[in-house]
């Protein structure tokens, strides 16, 4: 019996800045989580908006990554075409230029509906630490006939408090012949 382990090793970045020092749109910023972090949701890691009810996103103009994966023997015939990796993902995401944490303090007083106790919120507060991520666990890939789907189990073990986490991150794309 043969077994194969084949080792993965990934580095990847970007960098991106505005003409003449203007802000680049949020839509123009690097967002990371599922299929390219996992173990984190879609724009789960980097700067939020703490202020807003959702904790928005709002992507960074740095991201560094590093994937380690490794390709496990088949444990089941190659025919189902069923492989399982391990894999490690480690990297950060953030800057936004001339913002770092900021929490602007001309916001609202509310009164907190359960408890009555008047509570302060301001308009905004960004978190942007450029904080280390890290995630480890499991990728399933069967080659479908109807095109690779993917299933990462994923557990981060580096997170910020304001990071969104997801354990199961599901991915299919088509083939056409």
């Amino acid at each position: 019996m043969e077994f194969d382990f084949v080792g993965q090793v990934t580095f990847e970045g970007g960098y991106i800045s505005a003409y003449s020092g203007q802000a680049v749109r949020i839509h123009e910023r690097f967002f990371r989580g599922g299929y390219n972090f996992r173990g984190f949701e879609l724009a789960g890691i980097g700067p939020r908006d703490l202020a807003t009810r959702d904790r928005s996103a709002l992507g960074g103009q740095l991201y560094l990554q590093n994937t380690l994966q490794l390709r496990l023997p088949a444990i089941i015939p190659d025919s189902y075409g069923i492989t399982l990796s391990l894999f490690n993902d480690f990297g950060t995401l953030g800057y936004l230029r001339g913002v770092s944490s900021v929490c602007d303090m001309d916001g609202d007083v509310i009164e907190n509906p359960v408890t009555g106790v008047p509570t302060f919120i301001p308009a905004s507060c960004i978190k942007d630490n450029m904080a280390p991520r890290a995630s480890a666990g499991l990728a399933i890939n069967w080659r479908s006939p109807f095109g690779p789907v993917e299933i990462d189990i994923g557990y981060p073990y580096i997170q910020q408090p304001f990071d969104r986490v997801q354990a199961i991150f599901f991915r299919s794309t088509t083939s056409f012949y």
